[in-house]
């Protein structure tokens, strides 16, 4: 069985370097990187990641962010087996969107993001380190992608209709930037379902990847006795 882990919104999958790290050696994992460059919208990005699912071996969707929706609509897969979500959502993130109301899209995409923001954003578990990532990750990827994929997170419906066989979500305490409901928003549309909260912040697989990668080793090793 492979991990297969959708990155959030700047798409590069550098940030997982923490939460890899802590993961166990023997868990098969790949990342799907989304295009730096080019603005592709959900519909498109879900056809961007069928195209690279496994098509003879089972599989979990690990999404981060804004990659929930992506998860979403591939939930009818027959290898997949669950979907993880993490600090994510299906429906568009009002805490986020609100927030962008206030500050225009540019504060958010500078080079390197403040430090003011980012201990806003990663919150006091965060290494300096982390702070070095996030920006690292935000400089590999265009602007316009990435002003391009905060609009894409507008339009999202909340008419949902696929159903999710099994879906863990993991949940950042103290996630500033989407709200505790899109949990339960998940678990209403999965026949299966389970919530862990997760001290951290909206970057929880960032800033705690031992207690990450503890849930998601156990969560595998659940799926695996009963196949």
């Amino acid at each position: 069985m492979e991990l297969i882990l959708l990155p959030g919104m700047d798409g590069t999958g550098i940030l997982f370097q923490p939460f890899l790290k802590s993961l166990p050696q023997d868990i098969s994992t790949r990342v799907i990187h989304y295009p730096c460059d080019k603005e592709l919208s959900y519909k498109k990005l879900v056809s961007f990641v069928q195209k690279q699912l496994p098509k003879d071996i089972e599989f979990i969707l690990l999404a981060e962010s804004f990659s929930g929706p992506i998860a979403y609509k591939l939930a009818n897969n027959k290898k997949l087996k669950a979907i993880i979500f993490v600090a994510s959502f299906i429906q568009p993130p009002n805490k986020l969107l609100a927030l962008l109301k206030i500050l225009p899209v540019s504060f958010f995409i500078p080079k390197q993001l403040p430090d003011v923001l980012l201990k806003f954003l990663l919150g006091p578990l965060a290494s300096k380190e982390i702070y070095k990532l996030v920006n690292k990750s935000l400089l590999k990827v265009k602007s316009h992608v990435l002003a391009f994929r905060l609009k894409e997170m507008e339009k999202l419906s909340k008419n949902n209709t696929e159903i999710i066989n099994k879906s863990i979500y993991i949940q950042a305490i103290s996630d500033n930037l989407v709200s505790a409901e899109h949990a339960v928003i998940i678990k209403q549309v999965s026949k299966e379902s389970k919530i862990y909260k997760v001290e951290g912040s909206h970057f929880v697989l960032q800033v705690n990847p031992e207690r990450c990668s503890e849930i998601v080793k156990n969560e595998i090793d659940l799926l695996s006795r009963t196949r």
